[in-house]
């Protein structure tokens, strides 16, 4: 059964592509040697340059720049000579058959690649023209693909662009649009849903931090503008000028002298206790000693009254002393 395929014809030598590299070649051009990618690009509804880079990236050249059959994807056979029932087989089957041909009758310089496309008519991807299959002289094989293993996306945008069917405003928007695409699925985020959901939640995300910047620097315009005032204040009852640094400075310096005269009060209030404990004691002993002289029959002589009085004398200068 014949499968249904549209195949837009294309010429290797189109100024879109023609000068790119041919595989990993040097000097071989789409151009100049490009035939066989630009009937596979036909074949696969692609563009000489897409099959190109995809036979590149999945080894499917060999030799720098000869296309290798066997990684083609949907490659069923490759004949060598020319079988006319075996192509329109193919035809009938996939639509389409990629033929080997020659533009003499010389296989020694180069052979060119055709797409039969039933009906005695062919494309021929030199010149973009659809040709009668008896144009060239010589058939040396074909080729049996099954485009349903086509690798590339049907419709590609390059192809649409070639033949007009969008603007190249669009073209470049759906570009970027497809590479945005590919990078979520390269991300692990295959639906579109769920890179929305992902989208909407960080610029939530985005608008609270926003929000608790717009908060925060709020209360910090307003600590600063307390300080000013205070600095303001201080600076005014300090009598100099209104300097922060300094301000902050003298805060300091009073700081230190505020917590040494502390140490001083906590230092006096020791002495001070430990004083009035010595004037207690020196009192009781004063009273002692008056109680004695009252007692005169207790002492044996004048000498031990005056020795007495003496001491008295020396208790109450030492209190004198305390006192002052």
């Amino acid at each position: 059964m014949k499968t249904n395929m549209s195949i837009t014809q294309l010429s290797q030598r189109n100024k879109k592509w023609k000068d790119i590299k041919l595989g990993w070649s040097d000097n071989t051009t789409i151009g100049s040697h490009g035939c066989l990618v630009t009937c596979l690009a036909m074949f696969w509804n692609s563009t000489p340059n897409i099959v190109n880079e995809w036979l590149k990236n999945n080894n499917g050249f060999i030799n720098l720049n000869l296309v290798w059959w066997e990684h083609l994807p949907g490659f069923i056979w490759r004949g060598w000579t020319y079988k006319n029932d075996k192509v329109l087989e193919t035809i009938d089957k996939y639509g389409a058959c990629i033929v080997e041909t020659d533009f003499n009758t010389n296989p020694k310089d180069g052979s060119h690649f055709v797409l039969f496309t039933g009906n005695k008519k062919l494309y021929d991807p030199w010149d973009r023209k659809e040709k009668a299959t008896s144009s060239f002289p010589v058939y040396y094989g074909y080729a049996i693909i099954d485009p349903s293993k086509n690798p590339i996306k049907e419709g590609s945008m390059e192809c649409l662009l070639y033949n007009n069917e969008i603007d190249k405003k669009t073209f470049e928007e759906l570009v970027t649009k497809s590479s945005k695409y590919d990078e979520f699925n390269k991300a692990g985020y295959p639906f579109v849903a769920e890179v929305n959901e992902l989208v909407s939640g960080l610029r939530k995300s985005i608008d609270d931090k926003n929000k608790e910047l717009a908060t925060a620097k709020e209360t910090a315009d307003q600590y600063r503008k307390t300080f000013n005032v205070l600095v303001a204040d201080i600076a005014s009852a300090l009598g100099c000028r209104q300097d922060a640094v300094e301000i902050v400075t003298f805060a300091q310096e009073a700081g230190t002298k505020a917590d040494e005269l502390e140490d001083l009060q906590t230092a006096f209030a020791k002495l001070k206790n430990s004083s009035e404990t010595t004037e207690s004691e020196l009192r009781a002993e004063i009273a002692r000693l008056e109680a004695l002289l009252k007692q005169e029959n207790v002492l044996e002589n004048a000498a031990s009254h005056d020795l007495i009085k003496e001491l008295l004398r020396r208790l109450l200068g030492i209190l004198d002393l305390m006192k002052k």
